[in-house]
């Protein structure tokens, strides 16, 4: 199974027949809807944030006086990422989301409602 949102530069005619021609499942988000329906953004990426920003921190009290460049964040990704891509978040990540045991019900339905304008009052 490959999921993706619903941009239109992920689909090609020649993509979803190889898709089907090696029993790919093709399983595409409604759109807008990819931040409430993505497994790793629900359970591993805030994570991922969090467990970066510690290293970060860590290693600013580590090197006190030097700036922290683009040539430290492999060395902080690797801290982070193993901490955060367990097993078990990504596992997490399929059922709050519905996929995986599959759950129609798992979002509220006016959560896909449109977006509705406020009643703001205007001072004047």
């Amino acid at each position: 199974m490959v999921i993706l949102d619903n941009h239109e530069s992920h689909l090609s005619v020649d993509v979803l027949d190889y898709a089907k021609e090696n029993g790919i499942f093709m399983l595409s988000f409604p759109p807008h809807c990819s931040h409430m329906m993505q497994p790793l953004e629900k359970t591993v990426f805030g994570p991922f944030k969090k467990f970066y920003a510690a290293a970060m921190k860590g290693w600013m009290a580590d090197n006190k006086g030097r700036p922290l460049g683009i040539y430290n964040i492999p060395y902080l990704v690797a801290q982070a990422f193993p901490k955060a891509m367990t097993p078990e978040n990504i596992t997490e990540g399929f059922k709050a989301t519905g996929i995986f045991p599959h759950n129609r019900n798992i979002f509220f339905p006016d959560a896909f409602l449109p977006a509705q304008s406020s009643n703001c009052l205007v001072l004047r």
